[in-house]
């Protein structure tokens, strides 16, 4: 007999399962034993533990057996994964079809009958063996198709890109998860879908610019960018086409990134540029222009000094005074949003602040509307220059007033808040961590959603001609910006507008809250030794001013035009109590001379005065606590009041 081993030489394992030991005998004497490696068991139960042991190439099995018949077993062996495809012949001495459909029902590949011929029994045995081996090869197949299948919807729903797959009738055949997240609609819902319907395109016309159209219209691969009129925005897209087969009509793959971050991007970065540009003109305007208010202020000072008893000439330089005083408010704004502001920031207790304010900001918003304040309980201090948080505060409380058209309502709040991720919109320096939101909120007209991006922008109002600069809410972001915060915005045409600022917390405790001194020195007075101030100013109108009232307010005054020659004035003068200097100056800035001097004099107290003090701050405008800094502008008997508190001190800090 024609062996017929396994292509690895390897023996077709037979297990015989048989209660007659006469068929059993059979089996071993008449199958080639160097084509089959035969067990046989007489016992079905035993049968059965050897099988799970070790499962076999073929298993043959008599219906008839004691303990387990040949039905159950087949059933037992059909319930395991590896008796799934096993090839299993039943023997039976019934030759009717109840007994055959009942074997099949069981589960069995074939049926033989008994009496065994086993001669020709070896190519039945021969067949199931080669069909089983060709169902386990049809089932490898089937895994790594499926497997092929997978990684290609992997990789497919991988790419980043939106990819559709259109047929020659503009239909949808397959769509990648990209492009079904940027329909915004389930990818099953796309399927079969007309392009015209993915994109609500016309029904009788394509959009222009469409590039499907245009590949089918040329044949050719096309790339081009679009606006889809859904979802809108601005797409980038390449269609392609691929050629089908002799029967079947071409395919088109288009390829879509969505643009539009990328371009919004763009446009913050230029406008982003745009106010950069603009912060440096005001910034040098707002400085060279309160040089100019310096003059008019001190000289408008003295005048007023010399008017004497005379009403009328009092009440033009009066009304001079005001005009200049509206002029620095304007410069100061300038120069908030220009992030030009020098700051001092300290741990501030921000409902105290907001109380101390109530007074002023009732009669700024009128008698028609109501102001409410809903402050936290035991509101956590923060780090922030009070006086632009509390400039900040009115101009919003400002804004308010305007966007009421009658009776209404501001509510002013504070929260103590604790983010894990930057809000979604926000401007300034949005970031996690804990803060103190300051809410301003109105019952006013809303801000429509066309002006949300140009909110902040600076000279950007909607008021009408006259009553806005267009600098309030960028002197607001500016000041926000400056000390470390950022702002949300909530508002809906006719439901009001909540300006919330997020102020971030510090673990310092507040100072206590400033109050009139008792038997101290008044302010601007010096105490009972004479104080002596080496005033540096190269402009001659402010100088001028500027030492005379520091000579009457008891001060010892040396005065120097330039650096070089306060230089020279400092080496003749042992005693030295405070340095003012301007810091923009010819040949040497106030910051040179400031270190020049503290070279041979640690520790001199330094008060510097400028229109902004660019040249001597950096990072954010936070000034070193050893400095003292006045802003231009400044009237001699402010200029006098901040001489007296830094001397009363007793030290630079």
């Amino acid at each position: 007999m024609e062996s017929k081993k396994e292509p690895s030489g390897r023996k077709h394992r037979l297990v015989l399962v048989d209660d007659d030991p006469t068929t059993v005998a059979m089996a071993e004497e008449m199958l080639p034993p160097e084509e089959f490696a035969l067990r046989t068991f007489t016992d079905p139960l035993a049968a059965w533990q050897a099988l799970e042991q070790e499962v076999p190439d073929l298993l043959v099995l008599d219906i008839l057996m004691p303990g387990l018949d040949g039905l159950e077993f087949c059933r037992r062996v059909r319930r395991y994964p590896w008796g799934v495809d096993l090839p299993v012949l039943v023997m039976t001495a019934k030759d009717d079809h109840a007994a055959i459909n009942a074997a099949f029902e069981a589960g069995a590949t074939d049926f033989t009958p008994k009496p065994v011929n086993w001669v020709l029994e070896v190519h039945r045995l021969r067949f199931l063996l080669r069909s089983a081996e060709m169902t386990r090869q049809i089932r490898l197949q089937e895994a790594a198709m499926r497997q092929a299948k997978d990684e290609w919807e992997r990789t497919f729903d991988s790419i980043s890109d939106g990819v559709f797959v259109f047929d020659a009738d503009c239909r949808l055949k397959r769509v990648n998860l990209a492009a079904a997240r940027m329909l915004r609609q389930p990818r099953a819902g796309l399927l079969g879908k007309n392009c015209r319907e993915l994109f609500a395109c016309p029904q009788d016309e394509c959009v222009f610019g469409c590039p499907l159209r245009e590949t089918r219209d040329k044949g050719d691969t096309t790339t081009l960018e679009w606006s889809p009129p859904y979802p809108g925005g601005r797409w980038r897209s390449t269609v392609g086409r691929v050629p089908g087969g002799e029967q079947e009509p071409p395919l088109y793959v288009f390829t879509a990134l969505d643009r539009t971050p990328w371009l919004q991007m763009e446009a913050r970065l230029r406008q982003a540029e745009k106010l950069q540009a603009i912060g440096r003109l005001a910034g040098g305007v707002a400085h060279d222009f309160n040089n100019l208010l310096s003059v008019v202020l001190t000289n408008t000072e003295l005048a007023m000094e010399m008017a004497g008893n005379c009403p009328k000439a009092k009440g033009y330089l009066e009304e001079i005074l005001r005009a200049a005083e509206r002029s620095a408010e304007l410069t100061r704004q300038l120069l908030t949003f220009a992030r030009k502001q020098p700051i001092q920031r300290r741990p501030t207790d921000l409902n105290r602040e907001i109380q101390e304010m109530r007074s002023m900001l009732q009669p700024l918003i009128g008698e028609q509307v109501e102001l409410l304040l809903e402050l936290a309980d035991e509101l956590p201090a923060v780090l922030v220059d009070p006086t632009q948080i509390t400039q900040a505060l009115t101009n919003l409380c400002a804004n308010a007033r305007d966007a009421i058209a009658g009776p209404g309502r501001v509510v002013i709040g504070t929260a103590a808040v604790e983010l894990t991720q930057p809000p979604p919109k926000a401007w300034g320096k949005p970031r996690p961590g804990r803060f103190v939101r300051l809410t301003v909120r109105d019952n006013g007209s809303g801000i429509p959603p066309e002006q949300m991006e140009r909110l902040f922008e600076p000279f950007h109002t909607t008021k009408e001609v006259g009553r806005g600069t267009g600098l309030g809410l960028a002197s607001v972001l500016g000041a926000v910006e400056q000390n470390e915060g950022f702002i949300e915005v909530e508002s809906a045409p006719g439901q009001g507008t909540a300006f919330k600022l997020h102020l971030p917390v510090t673990t310092e405790a507040p100072a206590d809250a400033p109050g009139a001194s008792s038997g101290g020195t008044p302010a601007g007075q010096p105490s009972s030794r004479r104080f002596t101030v080496l005033f540096v100013e190269d402009e001659p109108s402010v100088l001028k001013p500027g030492v005379r009232a520091l000579e009457q307010a008891g001060y010892r005054v040396l005065a120097a035009g330039t650096a070089r020659e306060a230089l020279a004035l400092a080496a003749t003068a042992p005693d030295i109590d405070l340095l003012i200097t301007d810091v923009v100056m010819p040949e040497m800035n106030g910051k040179e001379l400031c270190e020049r001097l503290r070279a041979t004099r640690p520790g001199l107290p330094v008060l510097f005065v400028s229109g902004y003090a660019r040249d001597i701050i950096a990072g954010q405008g936070v000034l070193p606590g050893d400095l003292h800094f006045l802003q231009k502008p400044f009237s001699l008997k402010t200029l006098a009041a901040k001489v007296g508190e830094i001397l009363r001190g007793g030290s630079a800090a």
